[in-house]
């Protein structure tokens, strides 16, 4: 880091491929959300929303420790390595990324809730009739 912390609210960006002959750079960028101290090391968890990409393409932010890397924040001008990354689909997302409670069972949940109601259909209540 270079000891400047990000803002809530503003955009961060990580280059995943730097310009080079001729074609963009390629980049994924995200607002903050709510970031933490976790250690002394001054390490934090950062949590993003609106994640958005420069080309269009699903992309996730990548672990790197090289400037080339770095996530940098677009109005503070901080610059962090990115040691590890989460995502909804992380089974770690349990404890470490939705929240700290050594109890939560959100990606079980979901995981079950998804055998309970076929979203995929029109309307999984049932459809929806008038009776005269």
């Amino acid at each position: 880091s270079n000891g400047t912390q990000f803002k809530l609210g503003e955009t961060v960006t990580q280059i995943l491929s730097p310009a080079s002959g001729g074609i963009a750079a390629k980049t994924i960028s995200a607002q903050v959300l709510r970031f933490e101290d976790i250690n002394v090391a001054g390490q934090l968890n950062l949590y993003l929303g609106l994640v958005t990409t420069n080309t269009g393409d699903y992309n996730e932010f990548q672990v790197t420790e090289n400037q080339i890397g770095k996530l940098i924040g677009q109005t503070s001008g901080a610059q962090w390595d990115i040691l590890q990354a989460y995502t909804i689909a992380t089974e770690a997302a349990d404890r470490t990324f939705v929240n700290s409670n050594q109890q939560a069972q959100n990606r079980a949940f979901e995981l079950e809730s998804n055998e309970i109601i076929d979203f995929t259909e029109h309307n999984p209540f049932g459809e929806v009739s008038r009776e005269n």
